[in-house]
């Protein structure tokens, strides 16, 4: 993408107030606002949990602050906003067995791991949680929206390292154990627990850590959920005012057991719960025609190329931005955002060249769904998801000064194409520097790595346990 595409500007906007708690200079300041605007020598200033100032360096380095971050020849960006992850599921499975099956191979294994995640110990989960959570820290995702069993110990680790969280309880009907080669066996029971424990999560959790932690409901999937269970969700987030989200049309298995059961798509049968206070996650097998239903009814979408290119699937991106969707990225287990954004064009750009689907985005477009339009897709956009006077000050500095990253002429298609998560030196998040230079700030690393190394082979054990459990039935 060529300079013109950018807006610069040359003019500071300041606040009323001059008396910073840290400003950063010298920057190219990647502001994600309405016009897009990047401002070299740029600098940014903060007081409190806010964004007080954005502008030339020569005018902000003029008024005192509390600290100075120089961050000649670096990138400026707000913190990236992951709308679908599962981090203890992320470590305990993805960096474990899963990497190299194929995903047809994979995902009964998945479905089978799903009984032993459950039954992590609170501990056990807590460091399988804490280890996600850093490298998506170190990665400069600022705020994650995460979404498994147990959800009540991932909020104590993203209060812990003083990430910014959207966190839900898995909620189904289905009882995994008896659920195999395609035969459901739905639970009242289950689905009974699950919103209960839902319920709690909201009620211990929601705006807490000084507003950084928020809470939703997340059915499962369409084949997890009978239809009077969804309808018992829906009820509680109306009554609540919560949102809500699901994975749609994630797998073959699913539409066809849906079309079987129910003779409707899972955009259909999902009908009910959606809308503009809900997002849904995949939509790797949706219609043309499911599409347009979600951009009717102001449904969001959070797509995760990253996981899904590994296994040679891909979402058509294109598709909803033709359409007006309002799309985030998520991670899915491949915590990696930059390259998450790189996985969005190259899976878009094949859908263009060997099914006909519309231009890909291009660098500007996908770096917007991994800030402002994550943002949208939480209904955060007024508090996240871009550098503006008034905006919380989550923010990333990106160490530009790397030979894959250098001649530097377009930052943004730079950091796109050639970037990765390593790259990210510095992340603030509510106004509180949690890593800088490299070096997390909140907590004690090395301790916490041993123990999710720990609860790791713990988790493990009881699968191999668990699988050993299904060859005998």
């Amino acid at each position: 993408m060529s300079e013109k595409n950018h807006v610069y500007t040359e003019m500071p906007i300041l606040s009323g107030n001059k008396m910073f708690d840290i400003v950063i200079s010298n920057a190219t300041v990647v502001t994600m606002d309405s016009a897009r605007r990047i401002i070299k020598r740029g600098a940014v200033a903060i007081e409190g949990q806010q964004i007080v100032g954005i502008g030339k360096s020569q005018e902000l380095d003029k008024e005192p602050s509390d600290t100075k971050i120089d961050a000649e020849g670096d990138l400026v960006l707000p913190g990236f906003i992951d709308v679908h992850s599962h981090v203890q599921s992320a470590v305990a499975s993805l960096r474990g067995y899963g990497l190299e099956a194929p995903v047809r191979a994979a995902y009964p294994r998945w479905w089978r791991q799903m009984m032993v995640r459950r039954n992590v110990s609170d501990e056990d989960r807590y460091y399988l949680g804490m280890g996600g959570c850093l490298l998506d820290l170190r990665f400069g995702t600022t705020t994650l929206a995460d979404w498994d069993f147990g959800e009540d110990a991932i909020a104590k680790a993203v209060r812990d390292l003083g990430l910014r969280g959207f966190l839900g309880e898995y909620l189904y009907g289905i009882d995994f154990l008896k659920t195999q080669d395609g035969i459901y066996v739905f639970s009242s029971d289950d689905a009974k627990r699950t919103l209960k424990a839902g319920l709690k999560l909201v009620d211990n959790w929601n705006d807490q850590a000084d507003g950084r932690i928020s809470c939703f409901l997340g059915p499962l999937a369409p084949d997890t959920c009978p239809p009077q269970f969804l309808g018992e969700i829906k009820r509680e987030a109306d009554i609540r005012s919560l949102r809500i989200t699901t994975h749609l049309a994630q797998s073959q298995g699913e539409l066809k057991f849906i079309k079987e059961e129910y003779s409707a798509s899972p955009v259909d049968y999902m009908r009910d719960l959606l809308g503009q206070n809900t997002w849904v996650a995949h939509c790797n097998y949706i219609t043309d025609e499911g599409i347009r239903v979600l951009k009717e009814t102001q449904t969001k979408v959070g797509l995760c190329p990253h996981v899904y290119a590994r296994e040679g699937e891909s979402t058509p991106l294109a598709k909803f931005l033709g359409q007006g969707c309002i799309v985030g990225l998520g991670t899915d287990g491949a915590p990696d955002m930059i390259r998450n954004m790189e996985m969005a064009m190259v899976a878009a750009y094949f859908r263009r060249g060997f099914l006909s689907e519309p231009d890909p985005p291009n660098s500007q477009k996908v770096l917007e769904l991994a800030t402002i339009g994550g943002a949208k897709v939480l209904g955060k956009d007024r508090e996240i998801g871009s550098l503006e006077v008034g905006k919380k000050a989550d923010i990333i500095i990106i160490d530009m000064n790397k030979p894959h990253l250098v001649p530097n002429v377009d930052p943004v298609a730079n950091l796109v194409y050639y970037g990765n998560g390593n790259d990210v030196k510095t992340v603030i998040i509510d106004g509180k520097i949690v890593m800088e230079n490299r070096t997390i700030k909140t907590v004690d690393e090395e301790p916490i790595l041993q123990k999710t190394q720990e609860a790791a082979l713990n988790a493990w054990s009881k699968f191999y346990s668990e699988e050993r459990l299904f060859a005998d039935t």
